[in-house]
């Protein structure tokens, strides 16, 4: 039975689709079979993060209904399956997103939506996909109570949340804590990541932190996050964020 899984954040810039990739990479590499679609039907933004995106089929063709899914499916170096969206701003398509995402049961072992910002009927038919999902926030009030949004609309859809990604924690004095983050959401953080320049390189490269840097203390750390949702036994080599800016 495939598992889906919404990658999802209700405010843009919080590195939702970093985080999408090098999750989906990481848990793909515990021998999983993973595939990562482009839910952002009107900002498609997988395929730039990979300087993936020039002369191939999309999402779009299959939502238009010019290509069968499986004709859009590429392979990442890294070994992971991407269906990626038409940066052209093509809207010459049918809105049977549900239906092709879910027709995919059983094919994979995981499918990964990287779903678009904010509550736009594009997020609504990615809630309608999935099953579960996890959540992306920055350390501030803005990114939080967007959050909280997103899992009420979440929670009334009768969609579970596993829980939060902190993302671009630099443990500033003005950062929320993650015991206040956790108070106010009502869900537990699975996993930190700090801010590090390093994705800014990542993305002017195309390449992704957990493929290209596999030994990089933000690549083990979603290795173990990676390692529970896909059930695997796995010891991190550092115990939490606060290692990571002790070093």
């Amino acid at each position: 039975m495939t598992k889906f899984l919404g990658i999802m954040s209700a405010k843009g810039g919080v590195g939702k689709t970093t985080t999408a990739l090098n999750l989906a990479i990481s848990m793909a590499n515990f021998n999983q079979r993973v595939l990562l679609i482009d839910g952002n039907i009107s900002t498609p933004h997988l395929g730039l993060h990979l300087n993936f995106f020039n002369n191939i089929n999309t999402l779009h063709n299959v939502l238009s209904g010019e290509k069968n899914i499986f004709d859009v499916i590429y392979k990442h170096k890294s070994g992971l399956s991407l269906v990626l969206g038409d940066v052209s701003l093509n809207n010459n398509y049918n809105n049977n997103f549900t239906k092709i995402v879910r027709n995919l049961n059983g094919l994979f072992d995981y499918v990964i939506l990287d779903s678009p910002a904010g509550l736009s009927q594009d997020n609504l038919n990615v809630i309608e996909a999935i099953d579960k999902s996890i959540i992306v926030v920055n350390p501030d009030i803005l990114s939080c109570t967007e959050g909280l949004r997103l899992i009420k609309v979440l929670k009334s859809k009768g969609k579970e949340v596993i829980g939060i990604i902190l993302n671009k924690v630099s443990k500033d004095k003005g950062e929320m804590s993650k015991e206040s983050i956790e108070a106010m959401l009502g869900k537990k953080i699975l996993l930190e990541i700090p801010e590090d320049k390093i994705f800014k390189k990542m993305l002017s490269e195309g390449k992704v932190l957990t493929h290209s840097h596999p030994n990089h203390k933000i690549s083990e750390k979603y290795r173990e996050l990676s390692a529970f949702l896909t059930g695997t036994e796995y010891k991190s080599k550092w115990k939490s964020i606060t290692d990571y800016f002790k070093a």
